[in-house]
């Protein structure tokens, strides 16, 4: 069973509780309600969606008001459906609302964050680029305010960014966005990956993987910024590759040399839960199902705490992949090294199309020289 038919099953049996305990004329049903839209709408599921959040605007309405932020945060959903619809109008009718109910509202911040974002890519997809990178700017600029100028956050803001610089073909500004982007993601990928299980980190790299589609795709279209990009994709496909089994070696081996009896009693215990989920997915045991998913949830949590419990002993920052004069260091003069890789084409829009190009270095190259396949 997948991971998104986990979640909606979990979220009806809530809804379900909710009606039971609450009745379904109650503010916590809507908001069981909004939380089921939610993984409908993950699942673009969006007329199941739709009626989530309608239905929860309509209680929200006789419960706590019109005027309430839970009622705004019902148009901000439903206006996502609009979007999907390209029902572009409606949207940006009700995202505007959003937008002026939460501008000055200092509980409501990430609310008027998340509806300005909306609300640009509203305008972007009718082609307002002007008024989409102001709001965009804007969304940035009160990340920093409210979260510090050192917190890496903002990679969706600038990801639309590029995508919108791409969309007026503007590559040297893509460029720099797409700079800005990899830097980012470097400095939380080694400095918060300590603090994940394994499954949280694969979990964060296949939700940012658009960023190496993004660095393949510029790399692919614009030739004369191969200089200037490639040695930084190089540099992030390689970090992709090996950020997750570099961080868990290097907590794994700090564990083993550790003195803390307490950390190695839990290192211990993670190993034992291992193993038990290796017995259960090697035999048809019977009571699989009711016993795996505790497990799982029993292995991550220990794995998260080691990772947290040895990351104050190791260095922050270090980076996963070697940089590239590391490796021309160790190469021989007559040698080049080749990394293949595939990737989904971004050309204004998503293409439907896989592609193929290759890195290669060898011991004197300036940068990685990308080539093109097919």
């Amino acid at each position: 069973m997948g991971q998104y038919q986990l979640a909606l099953d979990l979220n009806l049996e809530m809804l379900h509780h909710s009606g039971e305990l609450y009745g379904t004329v109650h503010k916590e049903y809507a908001l069981s309600l909004n939380m089921a839209g939610g993984v409908y709408y993950a699942g673009r599921n969006y007329d199941s969606a739709y009626r989530c959040f309608n239905e929860a605007r309509k209680i929200i309405s006789k419960t706590t008001g019109v005027n309430s932020p839970e009622y705004f945060n019902c148009l901000n959903n439903i206006a996502l459906i609009h979007m999907q619809h390209n029902a572009n109008d409606s949207a940006a009718a009700l995202l505007n609302r959003v937008r002026n109910y939460f501008k000055n509202k200092p509980a409501g911040q990430e609310a008027f964050i998340a509806s300005t974002g909306n609300l640009a890519v509203v305008y972007m997809e009718t082609g307002k680029y002007r008024e989409a990178e102001m709001l965009l700017k804007e969304s940035l600029e009160l990340k920093k305010m409210l979260r510090g100028k050192e917190n890496k956050t903002g990679l969706t803001e600038k990801g639309l960014l590029f995508r919108l610089y791409m969309a007026q073909g503007d590559s040297r500004s893509a460029w720099k966005m797409l700079d800005t982007l990899n830097h980012d993601f470097t400095f939380t990928v080694s400095h918060a990956f300590p603090g994940l299980s394994e499954a949280g980190k694969t979990t964060y790299l296949e939700k940012h993987e658009w960023l190496n589609d993004y660095n393949n795709s510029l790399l692919w279209l614009d030739a004369s910024l191969r200089n200037d990009l490639g040695e930084t994709a190089w540099n992030h496909h390689l970090l992709v590759k090996s950020a997750s089994l570099a961080d868990t070696r290097n907590m794994l081996e700090f564990i083993r040399q550790s003195p803390d009896s307490a950390l190695c009693e839990k290192f211990a215990d993670w190993m034992e839960t291992k193993r038990k989920l290796a017995y259960i997915y090697s035999h048809n045991d019977a009571q699989k199902d009711s016993i795996l998913h505790s497990l799982l949830s029993r292995a991550e949590a220990l794995e998260r705490d080691l990772n947290l419990l040895s990351a104050d002993f190791r260095i922050p920052g270090q980076p996963a992949a070697p940089p590239i004069r590391d490796i021309q260091h160790k190469m021989d003069e007559d040698e080049a090294l080749i990394e293949f890789v595939r990737f989904n084409l971004y050309n204004k829009n998503w293409s439907d199309s896989t592609v193929y190009a290759a890195y290669i270095l060898t011991k004197k190259d300036p940068a990685p020289v990308f080539v093109p396949l097919f």
